[in-house]
């Protein structure tokens, strides 16, 4: 839930203003060109053939804003949750990841200025300083490598101005709300240019918790991004890019909600505040911390008949979580109360190598090259879980460590031919060799037996390989009107399972996931390019999917968690978005999304059959 917040802001602007949302020719209006990259070079939005929805840094400040849950209310069939601070669940056309293991990876994956993020808690940052964010639906496996099965964020920062720019912004509200902005980018001599933004966000918890009166649900974040761009000569460009984000908040003030035995326990005691979601009973006002922050260099160096693109990276991400999860006090509601202490640290290392071409006599033009990630993982769970007493981290808690080890390695290439100066096909294909190894340690509870049933360590590793290709069929009808078919197949690492319940489990690696998708689309500008409409049609076969669900094995027991593959899934539907300019000053836009995702053949290991759902 978000507590409501009226606001006020004041932006200050020096220098240049940023150019306005619609363009005008001798008294016309029209909607401006988005230029994207989805494709690994510029590109008009118009021309692309993928499923794309593009938001520019204007846009989300205008529109505050702020988190990736913002960027998927615009996007049609982008859905995203939260079982944690830490832990953002990204889901597109019904295809995402909520295993959290420091063994698995996550399906939607997110990209900033084009360097992969691998863990959920590092996706946990202010969205601020953004030149534009585009969001591509379904299996990116060709040009974006593992794991994009769902789809990708990519997010593109603002590069250092060659015109000095500064803004100031303040926006207050209710809950004592208070959000500081500040960037400062310009020139510092003839070839070289920095910026620095600064990003604050403050609020009071809407939640209060019956039990101790701390305050749950509250915002404080601190977001810091610098760069520098240096260009030598005409033909070479050098970026340096930092970024350090903070947030230190308390639990999310979970709330009990009926009807089950602990909701009425409070019912009987409490009747007034029960399910009432600005009170809650948890007993441990908890914690969200997390520290975000990374190094990058890029190189665009223009040679004969191209660009030469290097991409060097260095992302470190720390989660630190205290949780009442049954937002419940025993000794007040009673009767079960259970709390969950999460801390995770990641490291990573990737660098990428590619090279783009220009147009070779007006026919081929193509981008290769070469990706590698070195990924480290530590994570550490904790579970405490009382039945009729209070539960404390000791006796009654079952500990999991968990430390993995990610080394991934692929080559890539994208060919497109032009056949005449409408007709073309798109040809890809990457190849990836990924590797990890995973040690897991686990420890029972000496009072009451859950998640975990015995004491193990256990080390092993595993490889898995795949070829992800795409082929597109691409026609220009005209200025105005572009269609396209494709076929493309996506790859999700194998991995291992997080809190694993024995050392058999936890020495049993799940299987790769793969996906084929097919789609066609048409992207228009209609009424002299004052209304943009774009529609795509999808239906992506689904492969070992990995799924996460809850094992129930005795009478009584409240199951182990695990990931499972499915055999086969189906995810298909049709979205379409719509950007009309009715004046020079009224712009209305919209999406819808039809989706039918169905479990084409899965039986769970406990024997229920999900075929069909």
């Amino acid at each position: 839930r978000k507590a409501l917040m009226v606001s006020a802001a004041v932006t200050l602007m020096l220098g240049t203003v940023a150019a306005p949302t619609l363009a005008q020719e001798e008294g016309s209006m029209a909607l401006e060109e988005i230029t994207v990259t989805a494709q690994k070079r510029e590109q008009s939005l118009q021309s692309v053939p993928i499923s794309i929805t593009a938001l520019t840094g204007e846009d989300m400040r205008e529109a505050d804003i702020f988190s990736l849950d913002g960027i998927a209310e615009r996007t049609p069939g982008f859905s995203m949750g939260s079982f944690n601070k830490g832990q953002p669940q990204l889901f597109i056309r019904g295809i995402g990841s909520n295993d959290d293991g420091a063994g698995s990876d996550v399906s939607v994956v997110s990209f900033i200025d084009e360097v992969y993020i691998g863990r959920a808690a590092g996706q946990v940052f202010e969205l601020f300083d953004l030149e534009r964010v585009e969001v591509l639906r379904g299996p990116q496996g060709t040009l974006f490598g593992k794991n994009a099965v769902g789809g990708a964020v990519s997010l593109h920062t603002r590069k250092p101005d060659e015109e000095l720019i500064g803004r100031a912004e303040v926006t207050a509200g209710n809950l004592n709300a208070l959000v500081l902005r500040g960037l400062l980018s310009g020139p510092l001599s003839d070839n070289l240019f920095g910026k620095i933004a600064v990003n604050s966000r403050q609020r009071d918890g809407y939640v209060t918790s019956l039990v101790t009166g701390d305050k749950l649900a509250d915002q404080d974040t601190l977001n810091t991004r610098a760069a520098l761009r240096f260009l030598p000569s005409d033909e070479l460009e050098l970026i340096l890019t930092g970024d350090y984000g903070t947030s230190r908040e308390a639990g999310q003030g979970r709330i009990v909600v009926g009807p089950g035995i602990i909701f009425d326990s409070i019912m009987a005691s409490n009747p007034q505040f029960a399910g009432d979601n600005r009170n809650s009973f948890a007993d441990e006002a908890g914690r969200a911390d997390t520290d975000i922050w990374g190094l990058s260099a890029r190189v665009n160096w223009d040679v004969a008949n191209g660009t030469l693109t290097s991409i060097t990276a260095y992302r470190e991400s720390a989660y630190d979580m205290l949780d009442d999860t049954t937002g419940n006090n025993f000794l007040t509601a009673g009767p079960i109360d259970s709390h969950t202490f999460i801390m995770e640290e990641a490291e990573q290392i990737s660098q990428e190598l590619r090279f783009s071409s220009t147009t070779l006599n007006d026919k081929l033009s193509w981008v290769a090259g070469v990706y590698y990630l070195v990924e480290d993982t530590y994570r550490e769970e904790h579970s405490a879980i009382g039945f009729g007493f209070e539960p404390t981290f000791g006796t009654a808690t079952s500990m999991s460590f968990m430390d993995n080890k990610t080394d991934s390695f692929s080559v890539f290439g994208d060919f497109t031919y032009n056949f005449t100066d409408a007709f073309s096909l798109t040809a890809g294909g990457r190849y990836t060799d990924e590797e990890k190894e995973s040690n897991i340690i686990g420890i029972p509870p000496t009072v009451i037996p859950h998640t975990i049933d015995e004491n193990y360590n256990v080390s092993d590793s595993k490889s898995w390989t795949a070829f992800t290709p795409r082929l597109v069929l691409n026609y220009q009808v005209n200025e105005t009107v572009f269609l396209y078919a494709s076929v493309s197949e996506g790859f999700k690492s194998g991995g291992y399972p997080g809190t694993p319940s024995n050392a058999e489990a936890a020495s049993s690696p799940f299987d790769q996931e793969e996906a084929t998708a097919f789609e066609i689309g048409i992207k228009s500008e209609l009424l002299d390019n004052r209304l943009r409409l774009n529609v795509a049609a999808f239906s992506t076969d689904y492969q070992d999917l990995q799924v996460l669900l809850r094992k129930i094995r005795f009478a009584g027991d409240l199951g182990i968690v695990v990931t499972d593959n499915a055999a086969d899934a189906t995810s298909e539907g049709i979205e379409i978005e719509f950007t009309a300019l009715l004046t020079e000053n009224f712009e209305i836009s919209g999406n819808y999304a039809y989706l039918n995702a169905t479990y084409d053949n899965y039986l769970e290991p406990n024997g229920i059959d999900n075929a069909g759902n």
